[in-house]
């Protein structure tokens, strides 16, 4: 049965637009791919990547900081205390702002088992180079 709802979690809301037709033989019920965009409507970004697996973009035009990953806000996560460091993430060439897709993968639904958007369970990240191609950079489970 497919999940209801919005497929990706609340701290994007506002931020993402589908993918699908980018990635058609992966888009499934489980699996949503989206591309970022910030709200004044860019679609550039530099990614920062933390010691702690969190994962934000900053808008190349406006500087709004959009949190693209972050344990602590999913409910089979566990992400480690204390300070995070980041540092940014750039494809193979180098491309100071690039076009950024993720994906939310997300559990079949056990019955009695309420639907959460934040309860995500894989997280894929890719940014795009100078040609066009696509990079995949993250490729993590979330429990």
């Amino acid at each position: 049965m497919p999940n209801p709802g919005q497929h990706y979690p609340d701290h994007l809301r506002g931020f993402v637009v589908s993918a699908a037709d980018l990635f058609p033989s992966y888009e499934d019920n489980y699996h949503y791919h989206y591309q970022v965009v910030c709200r004044c409507g860019s679609r550039l970004f530099r990614v920062y990547v933390s010691d702690k697996e969190s994962v934000k973009a900053h808008c190349a035009a406006c500087n709004t900081e959009i949190m693209l990953y972050d344990l602590s806000k999913y409910p089979a996560a566990t992400k480690l205390e204390g300070p995070e460091e980041f540092q940014r993430l750039t494809t193979k060439d180098q491309r100071d702002a690039t076009k950024v897709f993720v994906m939310y993968e997300y559990s079949r639904l056990r019955e009695n088992m309420e639907y959460d958007p934040n309860d995500i369970t894989w997280f894929y990240l890719w940014l795009e180079d100078k040609q066009g191609v696509l990079e995949m950079m993250i490729d993590d489970e979330t429990a």
